[in-house]
């Protein structure tokens, strides 16, 4: 057996070349059908997840750390003493990873079949989604920050194409290129890093710079590398959307509703937690580093609980959702619950797409995005409303499904650095998480349907196979995935998710924590109900937003942060471009312009010279000879002009 799964590093390149193949094979030969482009993304998907499945046995069953080269890209760069690779890295970081990409990109396509049929740019869209599964694919299997930083902005170009699908409409386009432009704000500061790295260690490679203690040998002081680690960080800060450069994510709702789950659940905002996890060794030899990281994980995860509380659209409230539990692992990363943190990005992305999938299919059958326009759906779509109770309840971090398990090592994690702050916010989170998880919930899916103008809730129905059947595989994940981390399994199935073969490191089980941690999402489940669940309804919520309208409208506004960066930062850019306008419309443009019109003017007064009569060509030449020589004798050494001021 073991035999037979060491045979799968063999077949890794499948992983990378299939999605890439499919999306030329899309655009270059069977772009005009769409049905067969859309088969060959999803077969194409559904391999590649084959061949990751193969891979992660293996490395589960002997981990082997293993790297190898892409053909003729394995000597990319040589110079000297120094060779850079692009090529797969196959560890148990990367192949646990590996799986969810392809896995979560498969079930996506499969899911788009339904969801997206008939919709304008059927074909561009599929064959997009190929190039974002390549991007992602490209930057997980990296074996150096330089083949990193290539799927990185590959990743941010196909996120940018993928949310402004429908580019026709104008807040389709602004989202696109917000989202490309504020990534940007942390990507340059990454290449910065990575240059900064090079300049010290002169390697990029993970494994080398890892494996020989290079970050802690010496080479680079304490401030160093606290500023080498922020560096890169400031690239899962974007990607990650971690505060401050959170704003792009909750616009990106604008794309199709499966683009907002591949997105969330396993690739764009997934690069940044898996960037720190797999650059951890150079944050962990900075104690200041990790404290960044965490306060910017908590203070991130908590802001965007409240403000989930405070949204109307369910996609809105989903993505707040993401922030959030993106936030905590950072948080995680940040107390050094490693684990737990990496443990609870896998389980993430299975609730998550869940999620997102099943507001999809909320969507579809209703043709809204507004909570309160829904309402007792859970009569009518029963299949949905399970699926949705399961990711819910995951997400929470309720007892028994998977979210419970990643949370409570972090929590524990939280717990063990004593810190009051920490372990307070750390409350909040789990409280605030499961009040706004139900009460979408408990709004959408209980109670009576809302009543819309020119709309009957007898027309609501359960959608087709090809939307449901993704659902039921998300849902038996996010629910048994978790084990993989539980008592069954000694807390050490997860274990080997640590780096480069050294022995796993598993966060200990704090019972304190634990019970905290239920507790308060369990308060938080019941806070809901008293609000939203018509049977145990006992307090009005638009009640309480009228009593508290600050604090309503703090959340409903999401902290006023658009406006405060829309007031400060794109108002100052243009103005800053209307100024650069002024300088090429007038300055630019008007010297250009001026030798033009020059030209012209001297042209047209040298036209008037040339009449073709050879006498006025010659009296042109006697009147020139004429000045010539009145100038030499006006200016020569013995000229008149020479003996103004005395003689020399």
């Amino acid at each position: 057996m073991n035999e037979f799964l060491q045979h799968s590093y063999g077949y890794m390149w499948l992983i990378l070349a299939l999605p890439i193949a499919a999306f030329g094979v899309m655009f270059g030969v069977t772009y005009e059908n769409r049905r067969l482009s859309a088969w060959i993304g999803i077969i194409a998907a559904l391999v590649a997840d084959l061949v990751s499945i193969w891979v992660l046995l293996a490395e589960l069953a002997r981990p082997q750390h293993l790297q190898q080269g892409l053909g003729i890209f394995t000597d990319f760069i040589t110079f000297a003493d120094f060779h850079l690779t692009l090529g797969i890295l196959a560890d148990p970081l990367a192949a646990m990873m590996v799986v969810v990409v392809c896995s979560v990109s498969f079930l996506i396509q499969l899911y788009s079949l339904e969801y997206m049929r008939g919709e304008e740019g059927f074909v561009r869209y599929y064959a997009f989604i190929s190039l974002f599964t390549f991007s992602m694919l490209l930057l997980v299997l990296s074996p150096n920050f330089f083949q990193t930083y290539i799927g990185w902005e590959l990743v941010g170009v196909c996120s940018y194409l993928l949310i402004g699908h429908y580019f026709k409409k104008a807040s389709a386009a602004a989202a696109a290129k917000k989202a490309f432009l504020v990534t940007r704000l942390g990507d340059f500061p990454f290449l910065v890093g990575i240059g900064y790295i090079f300049f010290r260690f002169h390697d990029l490679d993970f494994f080398s710079l890892a494996s020989h203690h290079v970050y802690t040998a010496g080479l680079v002081g304490t401030s160093g590398l606290f500023v080498m680690g922020m560096l890169v960080f400031s690239g899962a800060v974007g990607k990650s959307a971690q505060f401050p450069l959170h704003v792009w994510l909750p616009d990106a709702m604008e794309g199709p509703t499966p683009i907002s789950a591949l997105i969330h659940a396993a690739t764009m905002v997934a690069a940044g937690v898996y960037l720190v996890a797999r650059a951890y060794d150079l944050f962990a030899a900075s104690p200041a580093a990790l404290a960044m990281i965490a306060t910017i994980g908590a203070v991130t995860s908590l802001m965007a609980a409240i403000w989930a509380v405070g949204q109307d659209d369910i996609k809105r409230i989903v993505a707040y959702s993401t922030i959030s539990h993106l936030g905590l692992m950072m948080f995680g990363l940040g107390v050094g619950a490693y684990s737990a943190a990496v443990f609870h990005l896998f389980t993430h992305a299975w609730f998550k797409a869940l999620l997102f999938l099943a507001a999809g299919s909320v969507i579809h059958a209703v043709h809204t995005q507004d909570i309160w326009e829904m309402g007792g759906l859970g009569r009518r779509m029963r299949w949905t409303t399970i699926a949705t109770l399961v990711g819910c309840v995951s997400a929470a971090g309720i007892f028994p499904l998977a979210g419970f398990w990643s949370k409570d090592g972090i929590m524990s994690g939280v717990f063990a650095m004593n810190n009051p702050a920490f372990i307070v916010v750390a409350m909040l989170i789990t409280f605030f998480s499961a009040l706004y998880t139900f009460r979408l919930f408990f709004v959408v899916f209980t109670g009576e349907t809302a009543k819309r103008r020119a709309f009957d809730p007898k027309r609501i129905h359960e959608n087709g196979p090809y939307i449901l059947a993704p659902l039921a595989v998300l849902a038996v994940m996010a629910a048994v995935a978790g084990l993989w981390g539980s008592p069954l399994f000694g807390h050490e199935g997860f274990g080997n998710f640590i780096f480069y073969g050294q022995k796993p490191v598993v966060e200990p089980d704090n019972i304190p924590a634990i019970a905290f941690s239920l507790t308060f999402a369990l308060l938080g489940v019941v806070v809901a109900a008293l609000f939203y669940y018509p049977p145990l309804k006992r307090f009005s919520a638009a009640s309480f937003n009228r009593r508290f309208p600050y604090a309503y409208a703090w959340s409903h506004n999401k902290g006023y942060f658009d406006e405060v960066y829309r007031s400060m930062f794109v108002g100052l850019a243009l103005v800053g471009g209307r100024a650069v306008e002024w300088v090429d419309k007038h300055l630019v443009d008007g010297f250009v312009d001026g030798l033009a019109d020059g030209y012209s003017l001297g042209a047209r007064y040298l036209r008037r010279l040339q009449t073709g009569r050879v006498q006025a060509y010659a009296g042109g030449v006697f009147v020139g000879v004429l000045v010539v020589a009145v100038l030499a004798m006006l200016l020569g050494s013995n000229g008149a002009l020479a003996s103004i001021g005395g003689p020399r």
